[in-house]
């Protein structure tokens, strides 16, 4: 699977959660925005970790050279 297609399917299930989240629940309007500002924060960085993670871990198996 291509990293943009998982990329993709990561960022859709943080907005279906919330979504899914915002109806589920019985908080004021406010706590809730601001609850779900913060898990979407908390996902998208989550996100970018794992791709810098993976653009690391790419360049590190460039760089070394294989047994003869």
């Amino acid at each position: 699977m291509e990293s943009g297609k998982v990329v993709g399917a990561l960022l859709t299930g943080v907005a279906v959660g919330a979504v899914l989240g915002a109806l589920l629940t019985s908080e004021k309007g406010k706590d809730l925005i601001k609850k779900i500002v913060e898990l979407e924060s908390d996902g998208f960085n989550t996100i970018k970790d794992l791709i810098s993670d993976f653009k690391g871990n790419i360049s590190d198996s460039g760089t070394s050279n294989p047994p003869l």
